[in-house]
């Protein structure tokens, strides 16, 4: 599962544009090439940003993470690029004891360490499952720690481990009770849907998480025809005909021109019952 929305919602917390202005500072400037993803030019603006600061201050702190993630999400990967990236996060995290951006730093380090990020590389699961848990105890109550326990959550579940997937479960399931509230519980419910349909061979189950991930609100640029129709296979594969039914109706009528209404109106047919008609997104161009 690629957390793709998520990417978008970390930029957020990453980048402040409230402080743009008519005119505009260097690092301003770098914040929205970074935002553009235009990765090549905020990396050299950046660069000279870093020079011209003092090692530890607030611009250095800026300018350097912001040459950090745009080595780390730079493309074509690029081995000495990635491996900059990781010491640049840790020489913020050295250099910044108690500020947030420091919470910032260790997240993305933890993220670099768990993933491949460039030919051969290999990933650091404990380094990141020890990054993921100094965010928890030392920035309780923040966005960064509820981001940090999803990523935490999904080495485990993300593992072939019965027990390790189970440990993952739990251990996000308990932080939404903790904070129902928090900017990633969907993503939180939505993983812990996948892992007992995948994993643990347990639809009512998936079903479930899925419909409270739903009911609390599903992040920004979610493709909405793809979460309806796996929602109802996923409920017709468990014996839960009435909400497939729901579900396969909702594709053909809450989304405009979607790849899965066809094939709903199918499952539709096999379950007995009378398909809604396929809506026609250039019905009215033509009136």
């Amino acid at each position: 599962m690629r957390f793709i929305n998520l990417f978008f919602a970390l930029l957020m917390l990453f980048i402040s544009f409230s402080s743009f202005a008519k005119t505009e500072n260097p690092l301003d400037v770098v914040n929205k090439e970074v935002a553009y993803l235009n990765y090549n030019k905020s990396a050299k603006l950046a660069e000279q940003v870093r020079l011209k600061s003092k090692v530890g201050s607030d611009e250095w702190l800026k300018s350097t993470l912001a040459l950090a993630i745009s080595l780390h999400q730079c493309q074509p990967d690029v081995k000495s690029e990635k491996i900059r990236a990781a010491k640049l996060y840790q020489e913020i995290i050295d250099n910044s004891k108690n500020k947030p951006i420091q919470a910032k730093a260790m997240l993305l380090l933890a993220r670099f360490a768990s993933e491949r990020d460039y030919l051969h590389d290999k990933s650091d699961k404990a380094k990141s499952r020890e990054l993921y848990g100094r965010i928890i105890k030392e920035w309780p109550g923040s966005k960064l720690s509820d981001a940090a326990a999803l990523f935490k959550a999904q080495l485990d579940i993300y593992s072939t481990n019965k027990a390790e997937i189970l440990k993952g479960i739990n251990f996000t399931l308990d932080w939404i009770k903790k904070r129902p509230t928090n900017l990633f519980a969907s993503l939180q419910y939505q993983l812990i849907a996948r892992a007992y349909y995948r994993d643990l061979n347990d639809p009512l189950k998936s079903v479930e998480y899925d419909l409270e991930a739903e009911k609390i609100g599903l992040p920004p640029l979610t493709q909405m025809d793809y979460f309806y129709w796996n929602v109802a296979n996923v409920a017709e594969i468990g014996g839960q005909t009435n909400i497939a039914v729901k579900y396969y109706k909702k594709v053909i009528t809450d989304v405009v021109s979607s790849g899965f209404a066809y094939e709903s109106q199918i499952r539709l047919k096999e379950l007995g019952i009378t398909p809604p008609e396929l809506v026609d997104p250039f019905a009215e161009a033509v009136k």
